[in-house]
């Protein structure tokens, strides 16, 4: 189900007694790898909620081009996903290097949030204030859209 933030808190009263996992990220081109890490958030809990990455965000730290999908496609791909049950698009990048996902956790407070990068280990205390544990998730890169996007341009017969 597409949601806006400011029915996150809903989510949180309406799953009483679940575990909530918060993951994200831009999932511009869905491959094996999206699908292996949402099975994975599956099993860490009852409710999976991802935040994707804004436009703004992805254009800020990728190439030129990026993203290939908008938000609002990549957000409506993510909600036919079975093992995901809400999807909302991440606030943009406040200005400050902290993780537009933070603002997500601290109005969803899930029991989990995941990250397969360590520099959410910055902000474990602040997680654990709102009751929630990070897990910063080991993952095997089988693909990436930065690499298929580099195979489809470099086609002998492009």
């Amino acid at each position: 189900m597409l949601v806006t933030p400011p029915e996150l808190a809903g989510i949180r009263e309406k799953h009483k007694g679940q575990k909530i996992v918060l993951g994200g990220g831009a999932f511009d081109i869905l491959h094996q790898g999206h699908i292996d890490y949402l099975r994975d958030l599956r099993k860490l809990g009852d409710v999976i909620v991802i935040a994707i990455k804004s436009d703004a965000e992805i254009r800020s730290y990728k190439e030129t081009g990026r993203p290939i999908q908008n938000e609002d496609v990549r957000a409506a791909i993510m909600d036919a996903i079975k093992y995901v049950d809400y999807v909302l698009i991440a606030p943009e990048p406040s200005g400050s290097d902290e993780p537009p996902r933070l603002s997500v956790a601290r109005q969803l407070k899930p029991d989990i949030l995941v990250s397969v990068n360590d520099k959410w280990k910055a902000y474990e205390s602040e997680l654990a204030t709102l009751g929630t544990k990070l897990y910063i998730m080991p993952i095997e890169k089988v693909n990436s859209t930065t690499s298929i996007v580099e195979r489809i341009k470099n086609r002998p017969d492009a």
